[in-house]
């Protein structure tokens, strides 16, 4: 009892011996760095334009309104078309409007007759899961012919008609606009969050089921030490997926100045999501705060407080990504839910006991040996780990049955060579190996401790799997802003 009054925690010396020993973090982002550059492709937005009324290269008499299908379901208040003649004119078109025979389509009546002459359409959309696409094509409004001699000739009539020269350009410059909506930099934002969420997660099961299951582990002052320092991770934790949100709502605006910020954050289930996560965590880093200065019964509240923003933290990405723009998003989301919560609790308290609990194994001053202090910690991580492994993994190939096209695109090799599909196999590989190090760890690892010397090589090995864990949820950022195959 004299060690805990003895001993001063603030958040800020805290903070500095848990980045000293973050050795781990740093082999992570390097690695994980060198995931996102080994991904091949462009980094396109979700929706994409599947075809148009009237056609990209068209020609004919005059449309009586324009209607473009996209792969995903768009929203409507975060969706724009404009009609731009040959001389620059902006040509007045009706409100738009999603068409009642087909959630996926659009559609801007013409207001007024066109007269003869090449016409842009301009457009932009957002789907569900708040990734903005964008782009141009041409049709030409002519007047129809009196007779033709060779009638074999085909009109064009979808996307798919080859399009002229100028389209082509156009259909380039779409690409070039998409692909910095959904760029490095969104890419690294969701990383960001991911290893927030991880990492607030850890912490929390870290101190409400491991410490309770790992009663060998000892003393007050350790459980004092120990749910401390994993209180102050947290708090740095719940710092980076606050700026990770900032950065995705900034982000956003850069690719729709137009749209004000209460339309961009209120009118889809992304705009909440993101409003969500920040509240979340604000709420987190409020409870880790509290947890410094707390009596135990106040503690105990704290800890509450930051489970209930943990879960919050945990349910929102579900309705930011591919899950809540699926079909099968009833499915989709929940799926996606169990992944990231069992991926936290797995990888997020295995990097606590890393950065905290060994720390705390070695520095409680009562007498209890570290070995068998962190062999008790771990004996009660252990079978949490292999259970939320399994649900990675159940979820995991759920998710890919979920999204691919047919499940029979997934025993094809157009599927695997396209970008999402070479990510996506890229992630399968890593998730095999995260496995592997994390049994290897159980099986070879687990016997030693009890010593004081399986400390090092406990933190080595765990080290390792850290960083395996983090190329896997580099590439997950990835995949989340990368086109599913049709």
């Amino acid at each position: 009892m004299n060690s805990r009054n003895n001993t001063r925690f603030t958040p800020a010396t805290t903070l500095s011996r848990l980045l000293r020993q973050s050795r781990a973090t740093i082999v992570g982002v390097a690695l994980s760095a060198a995931a996102l550059i080994a991904v091949p492709g462009a980094l396109l937005a979700h929706a994409r334009l599947l075809r148009s009324e009237p056609a990209s290269g068209a020609k004919g008499a005059a449309p009586k309104s324009v209607r473009l299908v996209f792969s995903e379901q768009p929203v409507l208040s975060m969706s724009r078309i404009h009609l731009v003649s040959a001389h620059g004119d902006t040509v007045q078109l009706g409100p738009v409007r999603v068409d009642p025979d087909d959630a996926h389509a659009i559609i801007a009546g013409v207001n007024g007759a066109l007269l003869d002459g090449t016409y842009t359409v301009v457009w932009r959309v957002a789907a569900r899961d708040g990734h903005v696409s964008n782009g141009t094509f041409s049709f030409s409004v002519e007047k129809p012919i009196a007779s033709t001699i060779d009638t074999g000739a085909k009109a064009p009539a979808l996307m798919e008609t080859t399009p002229r020269e100028s389209d082509k350009t156009a259909m380039a410059s779409m690409q070039h606009e998409d692909m910095q909506s959904t760029g490095i930099g969104g890419i690294l934002a969701r990383l960001l969050g991911f290893v927030s969420i991880f990492l607030v997660v850890g912490a929390v099961t870290f101190v409400l089921v491991v410490l309770p299951g790992a009663r060998a582990a000892g003393s007050e002052a350790f459980t004092h030490i120990a749910s401390t320092n994993a209180a102050t991770l947290g708090m740095a934790a719940a710092m980076g997926a606050l700026l990770s949100t900032l950065l995705k709502i900034i982000s956003e605006f850069v690719v729709m100045p137009d749209m004000g910020i209460g339309a961009m954050l209120f009118s889809s289930s992304w705009g909440w999501s993101v409003v969500i996560a920040a509240l979340a965590a604000v709420l987190a880093f409020a409870g880790f705060w509290r947890i410094h200065s707390a009596t135990s019964s106040s503690r105990t509240n704290a800890w509450r407080v930051v489970l209930i923003a943990a879960i919050a933290l945990v349910v929102t990405p579900a309705f930011g990504g591919h899950a809540i723009s699926s079909d099968q998003a009833w499915i989709a989301v929940p799926a996606d839910i169990v992944h990231l919560t069992a991926g936290s609790m797995w990888i997020g308290t295995l990097a606590v006991i890393v950065f905290v609990a060994i720390s705390a194994c070695l520095k409680t001053p009562d007498g209890v040996r570290p070995g068998s202090r962190l062999a008790a910690l771990i004996n009660a991580f252990s079978p949490l780990a292999l259970i939320c492994g399994g649900s990675v993994v159940a979820t995991g190939v759920a998710a890919s049955l979920i999204h691919a096209p047919h499940f029979s695109s997934l025993l094809t090799s157009a599927f695997w060579t396209t970008p999402y599909g070479s990510a996506l196999f890229r992630k399968l590989i890593f998730v095999v190996l995260l496995m592997f190090v994390g049994a290897w760890n159980w099986r070879r690892m687990k016997p030693r401790l009890g010593g004081d010397d399986a400390l090092g090589p406990m933190r080595r090995s765990a080290t390792i799997e850290l960083s395996v864990a983090a190329i896997v949820l580099a590439l997950t950022a990835v995949l989340v802003a990368l086109v599913i195959p049709e």
